[in-house]
């Protein structure tokens, strides 16, 4: 008797499931950067960047290219190229925040628009450095299994449900550690 590739179970539902975790997040990031038309600029600026036509034009696109990856993500298409090109955007994301922490950028990482104004700092690298263990774990899964790209309409509703509820507890607690991290630095001072 075959194995039947049509259901995911189990151990194979948590792929599909980050999938959908690492997607909203994403979107969520680009489409509060594309809304409040956040300045990236002093950010480029403090990354050593002139404020040029390419460096404008490029600020302008990463959160369109954030906001496609993102549905692609979740709708499970070209699974392979979306995780890896995803990589690298994570990967530049985590980098370019160690060189503003090292540099002593006080200003925020506009990560997630406007909302996110804290100072770049622990916080945020520790989320991108999870982010992109999270897809490094979705691309590795998605050469074994068929459930990493299933189609969003496919797939149980206990995987959108999970996700959700995963998020809500992800943004707590990322809330939450930011707030302390803050603490932290006025009590320093």
């Amino acid at each position: 008797m075959a194995i039947s590739t049509d259901h995911c179970t189990g151990i194979e539902l948590v792929a599909p499931t980050l999938r959908f975790i690492v997607s909203g997040i994403l979107v969520l990031a680009a489409s509060l950067k594309i809304l409040r038309r956040m300045d990236l600029l002093p950010v480029a600026r403090a990354l050593g960047f002139s404020a040029g036509p390419f460096v404008v034009v490029g600020l302008r696109l990463l959160p369109v290219a954030e906001f496609a990856l993102g549905i692609l993500l979740f709708l499970g298409i070209w699974i392979q190229p979306t995780l890896f090109m995803l990589f690298l955007l994570l990967s530049g994301f985590t980098a370019a925040l160690f060189v503003l922490m090292r540099r002593g950028y006080r200003g925020g990482c506009a990560c997630f628009g406007k909302i996110d104004e804290d100072a770049v700092g622990i916080v945020q690298v520790s989320r991108n450095i999870a982010l992109i263990v999270l897809t490094a774990f979705m691309f590795l899964q998605s050469f074994g299994s068929v459930c990493v790209g299933k189609p969003v309409w496919t797939l149980s509703m206990l995987v959108p449900i999970s996700a959700l509820g995963v998020l809500i507890v992800a943004a707590a607690s990322y809330v939450l550690a930011s707030e302390v991290e803050l603490f932290l630095r006025r009590v320093r001072r």
